[in-house]
């Protein structure tokens, strides 16, 4: 948790059917908080097909910095080694999906524009070789070919810092991540 502002960056579990975690920033630019798996629990495989997807509202969609997915251990997520995870970054409310292997780092497109206090839901599909299909409000929007995964294990995280003064909030309903055996 980074706590510069008034208040502190801290997550929650708030009354709501179904469950989610609750990120509510500190009152400064930058102030957030990152949360990952104790270890590194997720192998992506050569031949295993992959599924993840995940609902997320952020309280302000311009102004912040989020990731939701599997990284490598890092208190930084956004700069891991390796990621494979959905993002968006400050001044733009565009989300895309980052897959980087520690030796090249690829983005899809856009596939959604976040809108301040609004649940998107985005899911991608590996087919186990060399292609992941983006998804948004279940509809296919993006298809990234030619990527080689990250190949040792990573956590699962999530995290939020909000772009400018002022306390925010981001609310992760799930992350699911499944994996053929």
């Amino acid at each position: 948790a980074t706590s510069v502002g008034s208040g502190t960056s801290a997550i929650s579990t708030p009354d709501v059917a179904g469950g989610l975690a609750r990120i509510t920033t500190a009152a400064n630019e930058n102030d957030g908080l990152f949360a990952q798996t104790i270890g590194e629990i997720f192998l992506l495989e050569s031949g295993k097909k992959t599924w993840m997807k995940t609902r997320i509202s952020v309280g302000d969609a311009i102004q912040s910095d989020w990731v939701v997915g599997l990284h490598s251990t890092d208190t930084t997520p956004q700069d891991a080694t390796m990621r494979f995870l959905f993002e968006s970054v400050d001044g733009s409310a565009a989300v895309y999906f980052n897959n980087d292997d520690n030796t090249t780092d690829t983005d899809s497109s856009t596939i959604a524009t976040m809108a301040d206090d609004t649940f998107v839901t985005l899911a991608i599909y590996y087919n186990g070789v060399d292609n992941i299909q983006c998804f948004a409000d279940d509809v296919l929007i993006d298809t990234v070919t030619g990527i080689t995964v990250p190949g040792a294990e990573m956590a699962v995280g999530f995290g939020y810092l909000n772009g400018a003064a002022g306390a925010e909030t981001a609310d992760i309903d799930y992350i699911f991540v499944a994996k053929e055996r």
